[in-house]
C-alpha cells in the first residue's frame, strides 16, 4: 500500500524562513514528501493572497497549501487572528509554550495544530484537562522537529523527555498528534521514514507514528477541503443545492 507524507508546517522566506516556496517544493518532492503546508506569519490578507500567487505558479507533483503561524502575545490576540486568517488558509498552526495559549488553542476548534507546546519550558507544556481539549476540538499536538535538530546534550534531552509525556497524554486522551519538521531552511526537512523513526523514539510503535505523517494530518486537510466547500456554511452545515 502506497503511503501519502505530509509536513504541514514550513516557514518560507516570506515569513521566518530562509528558502523560496519553490525550493522547499523542490526539496519536499526529491525527499518524497507528498504533501506540505507553507505556514508564515502574515501580516493581512495580502499575504495570503501572495502565497496562494506563489503556490499557484508551481510546476511540481507536492500539493502545496497555504498555512498561516500564529504567534499570540494573550487569548485574545489568538482570537483575534484566528478570526481573520481561518477562512483563507488550509492550515492553521498557533506557537505554543505559553501555558494560556496552549490552552486557548486546544479549546478552539478552528485551530489545526498546537506547535511545540513544551518551548521554553520546566515541564510539557499540557496537562489532562488541555489534552482533553485537544481531543474533543481535534486540535493536533505537534512533534516539532526543528526543535530536537538545533538543541543539544541536556536542552535536547529535556525537550525529548517533555514529547514523550505529550506522547503519553495524548494516548490516554485521544488527542491527535502530528509531526512536523518546523523547517525554516530546506536542509532542515527530513526523509518520512526519518521522522517515521524519530516518532518511534518516543515511545510510539510503528502503526502510530506513521499516523503522524499520514492519518493524522491528512484528516486536517480534507478538514479544510470540506470548510472551503462552496456548499459549506461552516463546518457540519451544508447548503443543498436546488436542482429544479
Amino acid at each position: 500500500m502506497a503511503h501519502t507524507f505530509h509536513d504541514l508546517n514550513i516557514h518560507s522566506k516570506a515569513g521566518e524562513g530562509k528558502n523560496s516556496v519553490e525550493e522547499i517544493a523542490e526539496r519536499a518532492e526529491l525527499l518524497d514528501i507528498d504533501r506540505i503546508a507553507i505556514c508564515n506569519t502574515l501580516n493581512g490578507y495580502h499575504e495570503v493572497e501572495e502565497l496562494k500567487n506563489s503556490i499557484g505558479e508551481l510546476d511540481t507533483t507536492v500539493n502545496v497549501h497555504p498555512g498561516v503561524r500564529i504567534k499570540a502575545e494573550d487569548t485574545k490576540e489568538l482570537k483575534d487572528q484566528l478570526s481573520a486568517y481561518r477562512d483563507s488558509v488550509d492550515v492553521i498552526v498557533v506557537d505554543g509554550g505559553d501555558e494560556d495559549i496552549n490552552r486557548a488553542a486546544c479549546e478552539d476548534s478552528r485551530v489545526d495544530i498546537l506547535s511545540h507546546p513544551e518551548y521554553k519550558r520546566k515541564d510539557q507544556g499540557i496537562d489532562h484537562v488541555i489534552a482533553k481539549k485537544a481531543a474533543k476540538n481535534r486540535v493536533a499536538i505537534e512533534i516539532n522537529f526543528r526543535t530536537v535538530l538545533n538543541t543539544y546534550r541536556k536542552v535536547r534531552s529535556q525537550i525529548m523527555h517533555h514529547m514523550k509525556q505529550n506522547v503519553k497524554l495524548a494516548r490516554k486522551y485521544h488527542a491527535p498528534l502530528i509531526l512536523n519538521s518546523g523547517a525554516k531552511r530546506i536542509e532542515e526537512l527530513r526523509k518520512p521514514r526519518d521522522t517515521v523513526g524519530f516518532a518511534c523514539s518516543l515511545g510510539l510503535n510503528l502503526s502510530e507514528a506513521f499516523k503522524l505523517v499520514e492519518g493524522n494530518p491528512a484528516q486536517i486537510i480534507q478538514r479544510a477541503t470540506e470548510t472551503h466547500s462552496e456548499n459549506q456554511v461552516r463546518p457540519g452545515i451544508e447548503v443543498e443545492k436546488d436542482e429544479s
